[in-house]
Formats: C-alpha cells, sequence, structure tokens
C-alpha cells in the first residue's frame, strides 16, 4: 500500500516528467520490436521439467521460460524501460491476464489496460464464444461501455507464445479460450499464482 508521502512524491514526479510518460502506442511498439525478437523459444520447445519446477519453487523471471517466468521478465523489463512511468497520467495501467485452471492448463500474459478501470481490478470474468460473456461482470457506475472497454480497450502481451500485441478479444479467440475464467488485475494481484 503506497502511503500518501509516497503518492505525492509521485504527484510531483509527474508533473515534473508529464511529457515524459510513455503511451500505450510507445509501449506497444517497444514490446513488438525490442522484446518480442529476445524470445527465441516457442510453447512447444520449452522443456517441460521447467514448468514442474516452477510449480514447487515459483517463477522466476525469463524470457524463454514458461509462461509465469515470461509474464515475470517482462514486467522487470516494463520497469526499466519506462522507470517513470505513472499510470494515473500515463492513462493506463500495466498487469496481467490469467486463464484459471489447474497447473498444467492455466495461462498468464501481460497487459495494458485504461486507467479508468484501476479501481475495479482484479476482476473475474467468463468468456463465451465470441469473447467475454456480459454476464460474468458488474460495472461500476462510472464505467461505460464496460464489456467493448475490457475486450477492445485491454491490449495483451502474450511473450509466451511469441505473439505480436493484441486486444483481450482478439486474444481470447485466438487461445481458443471458449467458458473459460478469467482474472484480470494489477501485477500484485497475480503474487500467489504463480
Amino acid at each position: 500500500m503506497k502511503t500518501a508521502l509516497h503518492m505525492a512524491a509521485e504527484m510531483l514526479a509527474s508533473k515534473l516528467s508529464k511529457d515524459a510518460q510513455p503511451s500505450v502506442n510507445d509501449v506497444l511498439n517497444w514490446y513488438n520490436h525490442s522484446i518480442l525478437p529476445l524470445r527465441s523459444s516457442t510453447p512447444y520447445t520449452i522443456d517441460r521439467f521447467k514448468g514442474y519446477i516452477r510449480m514447487l519453487y515459483g517463477n522466476q523471471p525469463d524470457v524463454n521460460g514458461v509462461c509465469g517466468d515470461v509474464v515475470s521478465f517482462l514486467f522487470i523489463e516494463f520497469e526499466k524501460e519506462f522507470g517513470h512511468f505513472i499510470p494515473q497520467y500515463a492513462g493506463f495501467n500495466i498487469g496481467a491476464v490469467l486463464k484459471t485452471g489447474s497447473a498444467h492448463f492455466n495461462h498468464i500474459s501481460v497487459i495494458l489496460y485504461p486507467f479508468s478501470l484501476d479501481n475495479m481490478m482484479p476482476v473475474s470474468i467468463r468468456t463465451n464464444n465470441t469473447g467475454i460473456d456480459p454476464a460474468s461482470v458488474q460495472f461500476p457506475e462510472d464505467v461505460t461501455n464496460g464489456i467493448s472497454l475490457l475486450e477492445n480497450n485491454i491490449m495483451v502481451l502474450d511473450l509466451f507464445y511469441k505473439e505480436q500485441s493484441k486486444t483481450l478479444k482478439e486474444w481470447i479467440v485466438a487461445r481458443n479460450y471458449k467458458n473459460v475464467e478469467l482474472k484480470i488485475g494489477r501485477e500484485e494481484n497475480f503474487a500467489d499464482s504463480d
């Protein structure tokens, strides 16, 4: 939890560096052109034994690791590249989307989501054949066009599958996630999900 002093320091820093805040497009370009080429493994070439080790000992940042390793790696690299990032001034935040399930059948990826959704994180949703099941999520009164906002304004950075960035809806379709539960939230919401 951030203290009032920490938040005041962030606000001062952001006022001094407001022009330096990255845009979503800046981050997507960085991911697509600088980060994606670093991954040489594909999901089908990763040693399955590595996955069992991670289940026992937790994830380690690794660009060529299992999905949790890759997410840890991407969070660290984001912080290195955009150390001055302050979500409320940039207008978006970084987080993750987790397809829930057993350790063998879950999957986690990094997301960029509109800062207007920050207060409702974490959120669990269900998918249907075409995207998000509207009945599976309740939105605060101040969030308009909630399903569209989630499906079309959340960008997924799925480094594990070595894919270009895509919208959450495109990612759901690409992964063939029909009738599954997804948990969406900030980095700290997944500390126990490794």
